[in-house]
């Protein structure tokens, strides 16, 4: 009489070992047990957390965004009934995109401009705006007062006219009240940016390369070209808080003969923003650039300007005093 076993090792939790017959007439077969994990000689199967999906739109610190400001009770208390103005220019789209806002508020006798970002990201310029102050910018008076809520970094800003000798330096009461209010707002909130990629710019951009790639001294017709706009100050506060953020990236030219000006503006990850931001620009033209959707604006004053759907950025160009259709070839050119 021959005697004989065979198993089969677990597979699964609901495979188990089941003996199996060998075609011997008169053997008889044994069931085996089950062998471990280690008798069997292979390891246990290792079970492998799914990997998240890249996030491709911000988890806004506002949802719902400047609108679900209006009519809360605390901010008009501070200062007025007031409506929500857009921002004139997108350096908003760097601030959402990593989780912030950008908001102004307008009340009939005052008006102040909200930043609200992850305390991570505002790392870089929280103590610089650590205590409320007035200060001369230019030939203005800048009043800023900020605060931490919980995960949000909050700043207020408001500008309190001309400089003269009656001009007061103190931080208005109503912003301080605006940012006290704003602090109990946004206490618990959270957000989160945009998952960077393989095709997300790289910042700071290289102005000198991208100068010479795109010739812009032929571009603005001159050999003498400055790395600036041409402008009294240094510009608003939320294109000097996205440089130091750097949400956005930026190279500007200028020529000083005819006043011509050349500038891009790069936005990394932005691409969620395009829907919203081509809709919004009235009186715009539809074109292509360089295979990507883009918008054309002419504007007063000969500037032109287009928005393009970079890919996984947004990108936009603008100009003054140049020739027809020199921002499109030169976005083509960029991408290109």
């Amino acid at each position: 009489m021959c005697l004989m076993s065979s198993s089969r090792g677990v597979m699964s939790a609901v495979l188990v070992a089941v003996a199996v017959v060998i075609g011997t007439a008169g053997c008889q077969v044994v069931p085996a047990a089950a062998p471990s994990p280690s008798q069997s000689g292979h390891a246990p199967a290792t079970q492998t957390a799914p990997t998240p999906a890249a996030r491709l739109v911000p988890e806004a610190v506002l949802p719902g965004g400047c609108e679900a400001l209006l009519g809360d009770e605390s901010l008009t208390a501070a200062i007025g009934a007031f409506d929500i103005t857009p921002p004139s220019e997108l350096w908003h789209v760097g601030f959402e995109t990593v989780g912030g806002v950008e908001c102004t508020l307008t009340a009939p006798e005052s008006w102040a401009r909200v930043f609200v970002l992850p305390e991570e990201e505002a790392a870089a310029i929280a103590e610089s705006y650590r205590d409320p102050v007035c200060a001369q910018v230019y030939d203005d008076v800048e009043c800023t007062a900020a605060g931490s809520a919980g995960e949000a970094w909050i700043l207020v800003m408001s500008s309190i006219g001309y400089v003269s000798a009656d001009t007061p330096t103190a931080v208005p009461a109503r912003l301080l009240a605006l940012r006290d209010a704003l602090v109990v707002r946004f206490d618990g909130a959270e957000s989160a940016g945009v998952d960077s990629s393989a095709t997300t710019a790289a910042l700071p951009l290289d102005c000198e390369g991208i100068a010479a790639r795109l010739d812009v001294g032929t571009l603005l017709d001159s050999a003498e070209i400055y790395e600036s706009r041409i402008e009294e100050g240094p510009g608003p506060l939320a294109r000097r808080l996205a440089d130091a953020l750097g949400t956005s990236g930026r190279c500007d030219w200028s020529e000083l003969d005819d006043f011509r000006e050349f500038g891009l503006v790069v936005f990394p990850d932005a691409h969620w923003a395009w829907d919203r931001e081509s809709e919004a620009l009235a009186g715009s033209t539809q074109t292509t650039v360089a295979g990507h959707p883009a918008r054309v604006t002419e504007m007063a004053g000969g500037r032109q300007s287009v928005l393009v759907s970079g890919g996984t950025n947004l990108l936009w160009v603008s100009g003054a005093r140049l020739p027809d259709g020199a921002v499109v070839d030169a976005a083509s050119a960029y991408l290109g």
